[in-house]
């Protein structure tokens, strides 16, 4: 009898730190689906790696050997649940591939429709995010399908993508899912993601709260713009939204010191990174960025509070 299989990895937004690493005979995205009906979790399951092996007893049996060689030990011994971040655990799940692989492996739930296409593992979700962005707006000749999108989208996400995560707050109809998409942009190391939960909390009159999370916006390297990439220009268009606030009095202006005190460290850190691209186009963005921090902050002296 074939013992060809599947050894996988699944993800569960609401398993911070956690993954399902197991075999299956049958096709990984059907034990996702099985999970998510049994394991008693608010979210679904989503294949985040996946290898076609010849033999699925051994090399789980092998993967769950390297696990515990690395100090990866089961949540329950009866369980394939381990704490292990997820670019670890398809590290090793790698070395299973060289050994047992018979077919392709993907980082994804289904394979992809473009031929002879490869995923860059040191940055894992750029292809999912790619595809998604497809289905999203319709381009590269997909049709538009939001809930193909949604399914790339949250593994991009957990694989670690902030643009991911602002991409499911904005297409999620639950106030209580877009926040947690947001506040796993910030644990992703995105610092816009604070700014986009302020606008939630004020929406629900949580002023406070969006107080406090500007207050965290503003000392993050993406306030000034070094590690904003792609989404430098939601950063700068979510500084005016900061002074918009303010003046529609739906926050009080509690950061005038803070921002007058980081003002000229924020700018100098701005102004060198500008000085430092040669390419082109990288300078010009960096342009943008240092001078709409300029306008921020003449704009924000004006500010009353």
């Amino acid at each position: 009898m074939s013992d060809d299989g599947y050894v996988y990895v699944l993800i569960n937004p609401s398993l911070d730190g956690m993954v399902n690493i197991g075999k299956t005979t049958r096709t990984p995205e059907e034990r996702a689906k099985e999970l998510s009906s049994s394991a008693g979790v608010p979210t679904p399951f989503y294949v985040a790696y996946q290898v076609e092996v010849s033999n699925c007893h051994s090399a789980e049996e092998y993967m769950h050997t390297l696990l515990s060689s690395e100090g990866y030990n089961r949540v329950s011994e009866n369980r394939e649940f381990f704490h292990i971040p997820l670019n670890e655990a398809i590290k090793l799940i790698l070395d299973v591939e060289s050994n047992f692989n018979v077919g392709n492996s993907e980082s994804y739930s289904e394979p992809f429709d473009d031929a002879n296409t490869d995923i860059d593992y040191s940055d894992s979700w750029a292809s999912l995010e790619s595809r998604a962005d497809d289905y999203r707006l319709g381009y590269g000749g997909r049709l538009r399908n939001d809930n193909e999108a949604i399914k790339l989208y949250k593994q991009a996400a957990m694989l670690g993508s902030v643009t991911s995560c602002i991409a499911l707050s904005e297409m999620c109809e639950e106030y209580d899912e877009a926040l947690h998409w947001l506040k796993t942009g910030v644990k992703n190391g995105g610092g816009v993601c604070h700014a986009l939960m302020a606008e939630l909390f004020v929406q629900t009159r949580h002023k406070q709260s969006a107080e406090e999370c500007w207050e965290r916006y503003f000392l993050s390297d993406d306030f000034w713009g070094y590690k904003s990439g792609d989404y430098y220009s939601v950063s700068l268009s979510i500084q005016m939204e900061y002074i918009s606030m303010v003046n529609a009095g739906k926050i009080n202006h509690k950061l005038k010191g803070l921002l007058n005190s980081i003002r000229m460290d924020t700018c100098k850190k701005a102004k060198l990174h500008l000085d430092s691209q040669h390419d082109a186009n990288d300078k010009s963005g960096a342009e943008q960025k240092y001078f709409g921090l300029v306008r921020f902050f003449k704009q924000v002296s004006k500010l009353a509070g």
